[in-house]
């Protein structure tokens, strides 16, 4: 029982510094697929204005 104590710490401080890089990784990705939206809405109402 007092390995389990020794160990659950580290273990615990793992998941938290695990889940802080998840968190900005998938902010990230959020992050590049807005802009990707926002580029291919762009081109597309340019190419509208073109046909016009």
């Amino acid at each position: 029982m007092e390995q389990l104590g020794r160990f659950s710490l580290p273990f615990l401080a793992a998941c938290i510094v695990g889940l802080i890089i998840w968190s900005i990784v998938a902010e990230r990705r959020a992050d590049r697929a807005e802009a990707r939206r926002a580029k291919e809405e762009a081109a597309g109402a340019k190419d509208d204005a073109r046909r016009r």
